[in-house]
């Protein structure tokens, strides 16, 4: 095999090196390995750090991956494109189309910023109880709700509590 992969949070990184020109050993490496991901609704990034030249075909391969992968309900993103091979992706007009990022280091902050957002996997129930138990119950018809711009001051109890438990949920691997 022509590259490394490995996980890194919900994707799995493609990392090729060398030529990625059409038909090349890496090229069809990447092709055999990445289109069974994206097909099947995966996350994939393909990160460039190693990959010393592109050519068309290989672009080409690049926008048929990213359309399998949003066809099946997957995601695709490129990580470490050189500023020569970032100049092909600015010429065709693919640097709005792909998601770049720097490298593995950006995809790790970005993974736990959206699981840190993924209200998906926090169960609403259960945290509504810990709060409960945290602030006690509240009747909320007991106060005047005001805007926070007329209010500066309120909710930062109920702000902090909740960042406290979503820092709890992010410390276990199951988030719960």
């Amino acid at each position: 095999m022509a590259f490394e992969s490995r996980s890194v949070g919900r994707y799995t990184v493609f990392a090729p090196s060398g030529d990625l020109r059409g038909e090349s050993e890496v090229y069809q490496s990447l092709l055999a390995a990445v289109r069974p991901v994206a097909r099947g609704g995966g996350r994939v990034a393909v990160d460039f750090t190693g990959v010393t030249f592109l050519d068309s075909r290989s672009i080409g391969l690049l926008v048929s991956l990213l359309q399998e992968a949003q066809a099946y309900g997957g995601e695709m993103l490129l990580l470490g494109v050189s500023p020569r091979v970032r100049k092909w992706f600015e010429l065709t007009g693919l640097e709005f189309i792909f998601h770049i990022l720097d490298d593995e280091a950006a995809l790790a902050e970005e993974e736990r910023r959206a699981r840190k957002l993924d209200v998906g996997t926090v169960d609403i129930t259960t945290l509504v109880e810990e709060l409960e138990k945290s602030l006690g119950e509240i009747d909320v018809g007991e106060f005047e709700l005001l805007p926070p711009e007329k209010d500066p001051g309120a909710d930062t109890e109920v702000i902090g509590e909740i960042e406290k438990l979503l820092s709890q949920l992010e410390e276990t691997p199951d988030g719960t």
